[in-house]
């Protein structure tokens, strides 16, 4: 038995019947301090010595779901790092100690990666930014430090599977509804992280359901934080662009540039990201269409990169939760006829099924569109089925190949971003399965599948449970895995934004030489439609010139920002 092991044994000891969550809590802990610290295999040494197999140790974690455990959740000394906090030592939460942004910001301003996002903003007119975008507090300082840089006020609309204390702590001073957040941070009872976050992830739920229904109230406070912003300039800026995600102002983007008309600012641009949004966009528009250039990079190569890297983090993501807590690698479950079921193969589901098929998993892939399917054939090869169908029939009923699939399923992953999962399947899904999802809950599970669970604390695995024989393990608690964890994506995610800033930039260049962005028709155009941007993007990181950014920047970036 190894040094950390010991010490763990012989301070802890082993119990029948103990708290799981405490105890391998505890026993990472201990190994994160000891001096000789070692690697992963160390780690299942310890959580197997604290709760034995790791049959056991699901079957005590779902019984035992009630219980928070101490140390078992997300590390808040990793998360002040990410940040650049200084935390109180009690609880993860900063004291509310604000660095002056401008020190951070030439700190950040003296790498490799924020001086080439500010290259694609400073040549043309400023501009307020109002960008949905998660709080992954490392590469979003880069990309705030080089708007301000170039005196272009940021406002972010944060996500909701990003929303931590720390990093809404972190970026308070540009968060939107700044008071409201404020509110919950200098709450009396913040020693409870939890608590906060989940007021956090309702104040956020809240403004991203009235801003789809373009509710006048929100709207008008949204505008009032932009004036501000752009009358904090010399001279005032006039100018206003939207970088959303998720399709947040695909119904309210005409109202928002109205109101911002009435002010004496104009809306230039409404950039979407995901093919969520973008599908959202196009529905909207079947209304009333914003008269503002609107473009999509959805469907861009750069986003198809991005897209499949994040589907390979949310897999990272379960199995870096499995060891965490039960001390084995999650393929260790796909014995045979177990297997791990992929609902969607477009990019962020090919992302996930490379992923598992790496790890020697078994995948079973529904996905009805032809091409896509055929796709998922080619890839899977003998290591998996692709059943060109939806996994729910039009008529509300569950296909027979359904119902096989789920029953033999050990994990669940869920890419479809058009609310998969029903309370029709969950008759189907076997005890203690692992259910993750690509997107936000509300886009990936139906009402009344999450309405049919009880679910317990939110915490990395949410025991969701629906009856006796069926005990759900929701990888946090459904919201977008690999982003509630703080996976970054690092270059392939800055590549993907230098694409976004080029398009902004080139569509805001060309309404101002018309002269007539109040009358462009504003329907949502595809970025294939700038092919020639986004090959432009690519040879300059394909061949590191330009604005091109290496993982080498990003560490130097990181060096630079960092060190004492």
């Amino acid at each position: 038995m190894s040094t950390i092991a010991g010490v763990a044994e012989q301070q802890y000891g082993r119990h029948d019947g103990l708290d799981v969550l405490k105890i391998v809590g505890q026993a990472v802990d201990e190994f994160s301090r000891h001096p000789s610290m070692k690697r992963p295999a160390e780690v299942r040494e310890i959580v197997n010595v604290a709760v034995g197999s790791s049959a056991e140790a699901v079957a005590k974690f779902v019984r035992r779901s009630d219980l928070q455990g101490e140390a078992a959740f997300e590390s808040s000394a990793r998360d002040s790092i990410d940040c650049g906090d200084e935390t109180d030592g009690s609880s993860g939460m900063s004291n509310r100690v604000h660095k002056p942004a401008a020190d951070e910001d030439e700190r950040l301003m003296q790498g490799r990666v924020a001086p080439r996002l500010k290259l694609l903003v400073e040549d043309e007119p400023k501009y307020v930014i109002v960008a949905v975008e998660h709080l992954e507090p490392y590469p979003l300082k880069m990309l705030l430090a080089a708007l301000r840089s170039a005196h272009c006020p940021p406002l972010i609309i944060p996500k909701g599977s990003s929303l931590k204390p720390l990093a809404v702590n972190e970026f308070i001073e540009v968060i939107f509804p700044k008071e409201r957040y404020e509110i919950i941070l200098d709450d009396a009872s913040r020693k409870d992280d939890r608590e906060q976050q989940r007021r956090m992830a309702a104040v956020q739920d809240d403004i991203k359901t009235k801003m789809l229904i373009s509710d006048p109230e929100i709207l008008d406070r949204l505008v009032d934080a932009v004036s501000s912003l752009a009358e904090e300039q010399q001279p005032p800026i006039k100018h206003v662009k939207v970088w959303d995600e998720g399709g947040y102002f695909s119904v309210c983007g005409r109202d928002f540039g109205d109101k911002l008309f009435g002010r004496g600012l104009e809306l230039r641009v409404i950039l979407e990201q995901t093919e969520n949004g973008f599908q959202k966009h196009l529905g909207a528009e079947e209304g009333a269409v914003a008269p503002v250039a609107k473009i999509a990079v959805a469907r861009s190569r750069l986003k198809e990169k991005e897209d499949q890297a994040t589907g390979k983090g949310i897999v990272l993501t379960a199995e870096y939760n499995f060891m965490k807590y039960f001390g084995v690698e999650l393929s260790v479950l796909a014995v045979r006829p177990k297997h791990a079921v992929v609902i969607g193969h477009g990019k962020i589901g090919r992302g996930i099924a490379v992923a598992l098929k790496a790890m020697h998993v078994y995948v079973v892939v529904f996905e009805p569109n032809p091409t896509r399917a055929t796709s998922a054939k080619n890839l899977l090869g003998s290591a998996g089925q692709v059943h060109t169908m939806r996994v729910l029939s039009q008529a509300g009923e569950v296909p027979e190949e359904v119902k096989r699939a789920l029953g033999n399923a050990f994990a669940i992953f869920s890419a479809t971003g058009k609310k998969a999962l029903h309370c029709e399947h969950l008759q189907y899904i076997p005890d203690k399965c692992i259910v993750a999802t690509a997107t936000s809950a509300d886009d990936e599970l139906d009402d009344s599948f999450l309405g049919n669970l009880s679910l317990g604390p939110r915490q990395p695995f949410t025991v969701g449970s629906h009856s006796p024989s069926c005990r759900l393990l929701l990888l946090h608690g459904g919201a977008a895995a690999n982003l509630a964890e703080g996976y970054s994506l690092g270059a392939t995610l800055i590549q993907l934004w230098c694409l976004k800033l080029m398009l902004m930039k080139n569509a805001h260049l060309q309404s101002l030489r018309s002269n007539a962005h109040r009358c462009i028709t504003g329907r949502m155009a595809d970025s294939s439609e700038f092919a020639s941007i986004e090959a432009e993007v690519e040879t300059e990181f394909e061949q590191g010139t330009g604005v091109a950014v290496s993982t080498d920047d990003l560490l130097e970036q990181f060096i630079a920002c960092h060190q004492r």
